[in-house]
């Protein structure tokens, strides 16, 4: 009875994870049909480099990194005739997603490092935390702890003193993660015990906001 409850509940599991899996492939599908149609009214500008990019990044989502390549690698060009910072850092970090996504951490960091450059340039600062926060992330996976916390700790200073409560969420769950994995339990600890607070947080605002558009 028992083994017959598991393997239902095993059953459930995978039939439950395949549902999702197909909806969300069905969900990116459309975004990208509707980019495509928005793709062939576009003159060349801003909004095009911002739907090549999107574009770029729904490809990435379902795993079709050549196509995302492409998509990114056209949006990228625009952005520089353009001369359209904000598209060009949009760009390198997408590339950046699609070498990490590959494994290919080195040449990810290169592209993050552009993108920050920019970012800094033109004074984008939701911008640099995210890209402090990628770049922290990838250089605990390249076990350069020390550039590692620089970057992460950029990150929430940044985040918090412009009160954006998602990059303070995945600042303190970078340094929690970079802590676990140096051995230092009671600060990652007190790291996660934060990313969950904000984390809560942003649930729990998601779901008023819900709840008042009903």
């Amino acid at each position: 009875m028992r083994f017959t409850f598991y393997i239902f509940c095993f059953l459930f599991c995978v039939l439950h994870s395949s549902a999702q899996q197909s909806n969300n492939s069905g969900e990116h599908n459309r975004s990208i049909d509707s980019l495509l149609t928005l793709l062939k009214s576009d003159h060349n500008d801003t909004n095009k480099v911002n739907h090549l990019n999107q574009l770029s990044n729904e490809f990435r989502l379902m795993g079709k990194y050549d196509e995302g390549l492409r998509f990114c690698n056209n949006a990228l060009k625009l952005a520089l005739q353009l001369n359209f910072k904000k598209g060009m850092a949009t760009s390198y970090i997408n590339i950046g997603f699609i070498h990490h996504n590959k494994g290919d951490y080195e040449k990810a960091l290169g592209f993050y490092l552009k993108a920050l450059i920019i970012r800094e340039e033109i004074g984008d600062k939701n911008g640099m935390a995210n890209s402090y926060n990628n770049i922290g992330k990838l250089n605990t996976t390249l076990n350069k702890f020390a550039q590692a916390r620089i970057y992460l700790n950029k990150s929430l200073q940044i985040s918090t003193e412009i009160g954006t409560k998602e990059w303070t969420k995945l600042s303190y769950q970078g340094l929690s993660q970079l802590d676990s994995t140096l051995g230092n339990w009671k600060s990652a600890h007190q790291y996660h015990k934060l990313y969950s607070i904000y984390n809560d947080s942003i649930l729990n605002e998601e779901t008023t906001k819900q709840i008042a558009d009903m």
